[in-house]
């Protein structure tokens, strides 16, 4: 974006232009996703972007068009803006822009900054990397490819390559707050990768491939105190708790820890457990459970309203873990 001297009555005109072009971007989202059937639920303003709750989920198709729609109108709109002041003259070259004194008050170039302003916001949310419209796209191209393929490899590890990349220029030229930034997103392109390497493994496989069935579980009525030794002899995080047969909720030892010191050990643990755990029954996709597990840690597997099993963090990676060392071995 241009450094111009502007009053403070058009320095306020160009940052609401400004509002106005992302919340266009937003719209044409909105817009795409209407087109489906599928409802724009909330829009989160992030520091470096923007993440919307969609109810359904998209389908990778369909995120691929949704995440191409906010950028896309930016561009085109910024295009079109700038063909309009070409065709009456009024586009100044950058150097003349920039050393411009005041000239700012003149509409044309304002237009003409905000135009700009709006090419470099749609190129940067094309960037391959969450939470920019880029890395929802990554995501999608990526279910056209196989999974695990040279192709499908290339295209994941493109993200945080490119992004780490634009981080070591900037850091080199003396940007360092450029820099931070494109550490932010080099992680946050990394996680994507893990995400996306997690549901190649899963690929074809149901819970019960990767669920723990030899639980221990806790019986109704049981202490604090004791689902916490019950969770240290069985070296389990989460526990069950039972009635007999029937599945009441999940106790978390971090939880119980946090919110059950002291005082509180002699009393009942299903006081502080979740009666509304995530479920799944055992032919369940396991790579539709990642992002489950990966959030609450453990969700319970039922069959027939009968626990059957618990799918936890730590058990999906010990699958992961035997997937991948299988692969190398088979390679």
């Amino acid at each position: 974006i241009p450094t111009v001297s502007i009053p403070a009555g058009v320095c306020a005109l160009y940052w609401l232009g400004l509002a106005a072009y992302l919340a266009l971007h937003e719209v044409a989202h909105a817009t795409v996703a209407h087109l489906y059937g599928i409802r724009t639920v909330e829009v989160m303003l992030l520091p470096v972007g923007s993440a919307a709750k969609y109810e359904p989920a998209p389908t990778p198709e369909q995120d691929l068009r949704i995440g191409i729609a906010g950028p896309l109108a930016n561009l085109l709109l910024a295009a079109g803006l700038l063909l309009w002041l070409s065709t009456q003259g009024l586009v100044l070259s950058m150097a003349d822009l920039a050393a411009a004194e005041g000239a700012s008050t003149n509409g044309a170039n304002l237009a003409q900054m905000l135009a700009i302003a709006n090419i470099g916001l749609g190129l940067l949310n094309l960037l391959p990397a969450w939470p920019f419209d880029g890395g929802r796209i990554l995501r999608a191209l990526l279910h056209r490819l196989p999974p695990g393929s040279v192709a499908a490899q290339v295209v994941a590890t493109s993200g945080p390559l490119l992004v780490g990349l634009a981080g070591a220029v900037a850091l080199a030229a003396g940007h360092f707050f450029a820099a931070l930034l494109a550490g932010f997103l080099f992680l946050s392109s990394l996680r994507q990768v893990a995400s996306i390497v997690g549901r190649w493994l899963a690929a074809g496989f149901k819970v019960q491939a990767a669920m723990r069935r030899d639980y221990a579980a806790l019986p109704h009525g049981s202490t604090v105190r004791e689902a916490l030794r019950l969770m240290v002899s069985s070296g389990q995080t989460h526990l069950p708790v039972l009635h007999g047969d029937q599945f009441l909720g999940l106790v978390s030892k971090a939880f119980l820890l946090r919110e059950a010191a002291g005082e509180k050990l002699d009393s009942y643990a299903s006081g502080f457990m979740d009666r509304r755990p995530p479920r799944v029954s055992p032919d369940t996709p396991l790579a539709d459970t990642i992002s489950d597990v990966t959030r609450r840690g453990v969700i319970a597997v039922m069959e027939n309203d009968t626990l059957v099993g618990l799918l936890t963090r730590d058990q999906l990676q010990r699958f992961f873990s035997l997937r991948q060392y299988a692969g190398q071995n088979a390679g």
